[in-house]
């Protein structure tokens, strides 16, 4: 982001919903095929600023979601143009392939972090 300010650009952040400092006070969660959440934000900032162009740059799962959500919207899209880097294009082949080698230890701390928020968001929205 300090890149984009240094070359005249002004940025924003958007996190998939839990994943910020912010806690996800809702009783859903994101997921890879969830492109609501993108699709408020960037509406929010055109409603903000319907004058500007409007560019998009998502890394990893973030890039598949960018890239699912153009797909959705074609020429709908407020995108002027978007960058993804690295986007895991396959998730089935790709989390197989996090089952083998050193992926499996990014897994289980992947997983036991997801099962803490999950128990987390079961006790505050169960009856």
């Amino acid at each position: 982001m300090q890149e984009l300010s240094t070359n005249g650009f002004n940025s924003v952040l958007m996190h998939f919903r839990g994943c910020g400092r912010e806690e996800n006070l809702l009783p859903h969660s994101y997921h890879s095929g969830e492109t609501g959440d993108a699709l408020a934000f960037i509406t929010s900032i055109h409603k903000e600023l319907p004058h500007s162009k409007l560019y998009g740059v998502a890394y990893s799962l973030g890039a598949n979601m960018l890239l699912k959500l153009l797909g959705e919207e074609k020429e709908k899209s407020l995108l002027t143009k978007v960058v993804a880097v690295s986007p895991p294009m396959q998730l089935d082949i790709c989390a197989s392939t996090m089952d083998k080698g050193f992926s499996k230890y990014y897994q289980y701390r992947l997983i036991k972090d997801l099962k803490i928020a999950l128990d987390k968001k079961y006790d505050k929205h169960s009856i």
